[in-house]
């Protein structure tokens, strides 16, 4: 918290360690007579006491300046901010292969991706939430090729599966004695073979009505989409026109990125062939068309990626592309043991069957989906997650089905008040001050969100602001003071706010 003295400086507030101590502090290690600039203080009809205490001076101010001007302002938009008036994001996430069902991996980028979209806009950022859908290459020629061996003409319909599901499961028969055909199937395809767009078509067509179902049931969406299919020749055009590449003995084409403390990136193969970084190039170019007026453009994709990305950013900096580039990215989700995920090792968590699997044990979707959303966003996305279905699920720890019940109990306990006039001058109990400074925090810790593009952060804060709520609501009785009504009204609208932020819908009773 910034203020300005009464000669116009400004001061940085902090918050003490421990309410007892105030409700502000300001560090001063260097001003000369602490106490005389303390007594001074506290002759301001703002305070109730001024403490001068080691290098600091503590504040507390009087109650009806504290908590009237804090939570006069909670409302349906309090945690919002200006920082991104005016400006447009990009901000790509999710992307899938388009030869299987997504698994709980997809799930912490989905997650990750969407809460960030919401804590931008409410940031005043224009977001605009696009993917890149693989749908071409060696992996979707697997799923192909076992589909036109063992398929027999049939249709997800006929397995009574999900579109996704269903070709996921070709995908899983295949082995690596069929390498050298699947490798012909991409060249077929590649050369325009009818026959085997048409049935690649279909494949992908039962995928997308398999993730339209997945991305509804996971609260997520996309403003626009772009198809590796679409784009994936079109970056040879950039190297191949550009002296920034240089071509090698072999016939393949690179680009020197040793300033860039990288190494020499092969770019375009010796047979002609592109590699991803090369379409990437070329979708970095045509979203700075598509969105001309954006200032950012992020990826959230996994750090097995860290590499790509800086090769990625390094060449479009020699291009002279100048939009600002970002990835975004987040740590490994494993099983129990520690166990790392993977489609075709089988031992990969099935998104569609987690989700259904946690609902059913919640009972009640917005619960189970709130549980599972809750619980990955709330870990740094730099560390990697073991995941834990009975975890999430538990009312009791850092879950999100706590931070439901601390709404839930809050907007019971206003049920059974009454209105009237709040007199903030009664309020001033330490849980009370705490409360209250916690909720002032709100705005800060999403401004902060939105900066280090950490969901994070809101979710550990609300998990606090839950302790604390509920350690108030078991000490005092609220529904005689006006004033400890508003409070919790204020407690209840931070808790929705932030909750909605992750994408999770609180209810008023559980």
């Amino acid at each position: 918290k910034i203020i300005k003295d009464e000669v116009g400086v400004e001061v940085v507030l902090e918050t003490p360690p421990d309410v007892k101590f105030g409700d502000y502090a300001w560090p001063c290690f260097d001003l000369k007579d602490k106490e005389e600039v303390a007594s001074g203080l506290a002759k301001n009809e703002l305070f109730s006491d001024v403490k001068e205490v080691g290098g600091y001076i503590n504040f507390f101010v009087k109650p009806e300046k504290l908590f009237g001007g804090i939570l006069e302002g909670v409302n349906e938009k309090y945690g919002e901010g200006e920082s991104g008036s005016g400006k447009e994001i990009v901000l790509e996430y999710s992307s899938p292969n388009t030869n299987k069902p997504q698994h709980i991996g997809h799930l912490r980028n989905n997650f990750l991706g969407d809460s960030l979209a919401r804590i931008f806009k409410s940031q005043g950022f224009k977001v605009n939430k696009v993917q890149i859908i693989n749908d071409r290459g060696i992996h979707i020629m697997k799923s192909l090729l076992m589909y036109m061996k063992k398929g027999d003409g049939k249709s997800p319909k006929d397995l009574k599966m999900k579109g996704d599901h269903f070709v996921g499961h070709f995908y899983n028969m295949y082995e690596d004695s069929y390498e050298e055909e699947a490798r012909g199937l991409l060249r077929k395809w590649e050369s325009g073979d009818k026959e085997v767009r048409k049935v690649w078509k279909m494949l992908n067509d039962w995928v997308y009505e398999g993730w339209e179902e997945t991305y509804k049931d996971q609260g997520v969406s996309f403003d626009k989409l772009y198809y590796e299919s679409d784009i994936y020749d079109k970056g040879k055009e950039i190297v191949l026109e550009s002296d920034v590449f240089s071509k090698n003995e072999d016939g393949s084409i690179e680009v020197d990125l040793t300033d860039e403390g990288l190494d020499k990136k092969v770019v375009i193969r010796a047979d002609g062939t592109s590699i991803y970084i090369t379409q990437d190039l070329y979708l970095a170019e045509l979203r700075a068309k598509d969105y001309p007026k954006a200032s950012k453009f992020l990826y959230v994709v996994g750090d097995a990626q860290q590499y790509h990305f800086k090769a990625l950013f390094g060449t479009l900096e020699k291009l002279g592309f100048k939009k600002n580039l970002v990835h975004v990215w987040y740590g490994q989700v494993k099983l129990g043991e520690g166990k790392k995920m993977s489609s075709r090792a089988g031992n990969a968590v099935d998104a569609d069957e987690l989700v259904g699997e946690v609902l059913r044990l919640a009972k009640k979707q917005e619960i189970g989906l709130g549980a599972i959303r809750y619980y990955i966003l709330h870990i740094d996305p730099k560390k990697d997650i073991t995941y834990d279905s009975g975890k999430a699920l538990s009312f009791e720890g850092n879950t999100g089905p706590y931070i439901m019940y601390a709404y839930a109990r809050g907007r019971s306990i206003l049920r059974k008040s009454e209105g009237g006039e709040a007199d903030y001058s009664s309020l001033g109990e330490l849980l009370e001050r705490e409360l209250v400074l916690l909720i002032e925090k709100f705005p800060l810790v999403v401004g902060r969100a939105s900066e280090e593009y950490d969901p994070a952060l809101v979710a550990n804060y609300l998990y606090e602001l839950a302790q604390v709520f509920s350690s108030f609501y078991h000490k005092f009785v609220v529904k005689d003071n006006p004033s400890r009504v508003k409070l919790v009204r204020s407690v209840c609208e931070v808790l929705k706010n932030g909750c909605g932020l992750l994408g999770i819908e609180v209810l008023d009773e559980m």
